[in-house]
Parts: structure tokens; C-alpha cells; sequence
């Protein structure tokens, strides 16, 4: 696991060199994505802080953030997985969450009991997929709702998602993951959402440069399929992360299902 630095450089009207002229002289230590033009950069070896000295020294404008590379060792090595996805889905009552879920209250506009099902903007929902709603809420195509049922992964309920053309069948599958982990370990590195100062909810943010880990001897309360006590994320739809076994992602992958994502969680 290491930590990479995404930068973008730009010159200020005092400049005393180009952004390019750096990129060229630690191009052996970068990445550079002119697309976009992103440098990536390992912030653990000596260059990348003699690159930020020579940002400074030349009056360079910089930004950057900061993400985890996972390695293969960390994969083979992790039980346990966040289960997400690269793909959004837009929802029909992007504008009308009431429509969908009981507003907790009305200071903090907070919406995670739901009461209808979800009705999402798609036409067709391809075979072998996962997706993300516009209401943060993982859904699945019918075959991948099959694939998990027929391994009797328990702990994992489902609830229909429609499209607005067809109502009468669903396109896909809403995941409801009902059991509850232990609360995070206090070594993992979190941003606290100030909590409601009328009904007290409370919600967090995991930075990309943040691993999650667990208590070592909790490991036993894990199932394969599972959600986290906190909740995550600000606006209206903070969630629960669901964490899957490697049992879970091995056969996802073995099945080649699409656009999901898994990131390893640590024990310590």
C-alpha cells in the first residue's frame, strides 16, 4: 500500500520556470497524463519532496490530492473487501428524494429510511453488472442477483429497482445488507461530518488516502456480506459501506462481473 500524490501544475505571473521544465527533470519518478495534465507521484521516496521544494523555489502554482495504490500482495493478502462501483446511474427523483425515503428531520435533510422502490433513469441494465445509484445504493443486474443467491451468501436481502418506462418487472436489484459490523478501528484515519444538532446523526468521510481497518480479534463477526455501524458521506444520502468476503470478490471476478470495485480493508 502506497500513497500517490495527484498534481496539477500551473504557472503564476511570477514564475521563474515552466511546469514543464519539472516535469522533464523528474519524468523518471512520475506519471504524467497530459489529457489532463496530472503528474503521479509516490509520496514516500526523497524526489517527491524535492519536487514540492522546487515547485515552491519557482513560484509554480500547485494542486494536488492524495489516493492509495493498492498492491497485488495487498489484494492476495486481504479478507476483506469495500464493495463499490465505477458506474452511476442516474435516478428519476434526483430532485424528489421524499419521493423514496422519510426525510430523518427537517434541520439536516438526512434521507436513509426507504419506502418505495427505486426507479432509475436506464432503459436496459446489462447481464454480469454493478452499479452506484444517484442515492448512493448498490444494485446489481438479476443474473448477479442469482450468481449470489445460488452460493447461499446470507446476510444479503434484495428489493426491485425499476425503470420509468417499465414498472411492471424489474430491471435490477437493490442490495440490502443486514448485517452490522463492530465500529471502525480508531487507527483509521476519518473525517467527521458535523452531526445534526437536532436529531444527532452522525456520518463520516474516508478520504482516498485512508485505508479502514478492524480490530484484529473482531474478525470473527464477519460474514460475506456485510455493512458498516457508521455511516458515510454528507448531503442527503450518507450509507453504510458494504464489505465483502474474498470469497464474494473471487467469484465476481471469476464470473467477470462489471464495473465493481473492491478495496482491501486491514486488520491490526
Amino acid at each position: 500500500m502506497r500513497k500517490v500524490a495527484k498534481i496539477v501544475l500551473s504557472k503564476s505571473p511570477f514564475s521563474k520556470t515552466e511546469p514543464q521544465t519539472l516535469i522533464e527533470k523528474y519524468g523518471k519518478y512520475i506519471k504524467f497524463d497530459p489529457d489532463i495534465n496530472q503528474i503521479r507521484m509516490y509520496t514516500d521516496i526523497p524526489e517527491y519532496h524535492e519536487f514540492l521544494l522546487e515547485v515552491r523555489a519557482n513560484l509554480l502554482r500547485i494542486s494536488q490530492g492524495f489516493e492509495l495504490e493498492y498492491s497485488k500482495e495487498d489484494y492476495d493478502r486481504a479478507s476483506y473487501f469495500i464493495l463499490g462501483s465505477l458506474r452511476l446511474v442516474d435516478s428519476v427523483y434526483e430532485d424528489e428524494p421524499e419521493a423514496l425515503y422519510v426525510r430523518r428531520c427537517t434541520r439536516c435533510n438526512v434521507y436513509i429510511d426507504q419506502k418505495q422502490d427505486l426507479i432509475i433513469k436506464k432503459k436496459t441494465f446489462r447481464p454480469k453488472m454493478v452499479a452506484m445509484t444517484w442515492e448512493e445504493e448498490l444494485i446489481v443486474s438479476p443474473d448477479v442477483k442469482s450468481l449470489i443467491e445460488e452460493n447461499g451468501w446470507e446476510h444479503v436481502e434484495f428489493r426491485p429497482v425499476f425503470n420509468k418506462v417499465k414498472k411492471t418487472s424489474p430491471i435490477a436489484y437493490q442490495l440490502i445488507v443486514t448485517h452490522i459490523l463492530p465500529p471502525i478501528h480508531a487507527k483509521t484515519e476519518l473525517n467527521r461530518v458535523a452531526p445534526c444538532p437536532s436529531c444527532h446523526f452522525k456520518s463520516f468521510r474516508l478520504t482516498p488516502e485512508h485505508a479502514m481497518y478492524y480490530a484484529q480479534e473482531e474478525i470473527d463477526q464477519f460474514a460475506d456480506f456485510n455493512r458498516t455501524f457508521e455511516y458515510f458521506g454528507s448531503g442527503f444520502f450518507p450509507r453504510p459501506y458494504v464489505i465483502v468476503s474474498k470469497k464474494v470478490r473471487d467469484c465476481f471476478l471469476k464470473h467477470q462481473i462489471r464495473d465493481a470495485t473492491f478495496e482491501p480493508i486491514f486488520f491490526c
